[in-house]
């Protein structure tokens, strides 16, 4: 696998129980993930195996109305799998306190993350 992760991608999270996808931007960086939408943060880690990108995201709400496809828990947690492409890719997983609830992860390249730049003298 040649395609690099790292990068601001936005996401949209599918639900059988939600009429809606929940959207917002998610970072990989350096096998973190951290990002958010108007309503929920995001943090977790991922790694790279057989093809895969393995993620493990914590969703917690923060403001305004829940969304219906993370139930009303204000905390979980979704696993998911994929095997990624450079400008777009989707996964497959579940919240790990109900493994029934399939949710689906969809994931847009928008930015490559910025080179650190060396401070001025």
């Amino acid at each position: 696998m040649s395609t690099t992760l790292e990068g601001l991608w936005s996401v949209a999270f599918e639900s059988a129980f939600g009429s809606e996808a929940a959207a917002g931007v998610l970072v990989f960086d350096g096998f973190r993930l951290f990002g958010g939408s108007a309503q929920y943060h995001y943090l977790g880690t991922y790694h790279l195996r057989d093809n895969a990108a393995h993620v493990c995201i914590e969703i917690t709400h923060y403001d305004g109305a829940l969304y219906p496809g993370f139930g009303e828990e204000r905390n979980l947690i979704v696993l998911a799998s994929g095997e990624p492409e450079h400008a777009a890719w989707s996964l497959t997983g579940f919240r790990r306190d109900r493994p029934d609830c399939a949710i689906a992860i969809h994931l847009t390249r928008r930015a490559d993350l910025p080179r650190p730049s060396r401070a001025a003298p």
